[in-house]
């Protein structure tokens, strides 16, 4: 898994019971990236923490956060799902990474690494070999690092 935390940070699995630390870090995530404005993002925070909760607990979605004294620095988490099979992925099974988030004192010491690896490797022991990730321009390159490449999917999203 390359290079171990820094000494005081340590890697957990989340439970539903972190669902506001996860919920918190998606939100700085999106703030941090001005990916939308910041109205738009807590409009959508409290139907994102209902569709996952349940994820959470089913193993559907799954999460980790890097710690430091039992506080929370980072995390990021998966989602697993069907897609029809094809010939790049012949069982359809999908897993997405996503919340992929470090605090801003906490960068640049590995921890996103760390943590997207961890998502990967889990993914991986259980059989699945499609990841896929939304990437910020700023984690692209650590995400090209480890394998990831942009596709030729197209999206369309109409906004209400």
């Amino acid at each position: 898994m390359g290079k171990g935390l820094p000494k005081d940070v340590a890697l957990r699995r989340a439970t539903a019971e972190d669902l506001a630390v996860i919920i918190a870090h998606r939100r700085a995530m999106f703030l941090d990236m001005n990916w939308a404005p910041p109205e738009r993002v807590e409009q959508v925070m409290p139907a994102f923490a209902e569709w996952l909760g349940p994820r959470l607990e089913s193993g559907e979605a799954r999460a980790w956060l890097a710690t430091v004294d039992g506080r929370p620095v980072g995390g990021a988490m998966t989602w697993t799902y069907g897609w029809f099979p094809q010939v790049s992925n012949p069982t359809g099974r999908v897993g997405h990474i996503m919340n992929v988030y470090v605090e801003p004192a906490w960068r640049r010491r590995g921890l996103a690494r760390r943590l997207t690896r961890t998502c990967m490797d889990d993914l991986f022991s259980r059989g699945i070999r499609r990841i896929t990730l939304h990437a910020s321009d700023k984690g692209r390159p650590l995400y090209e690092s480890l394998g990831f490449a942009a596709t030729k999917e197209m999206r369309l999203d109409q906004l209400l």
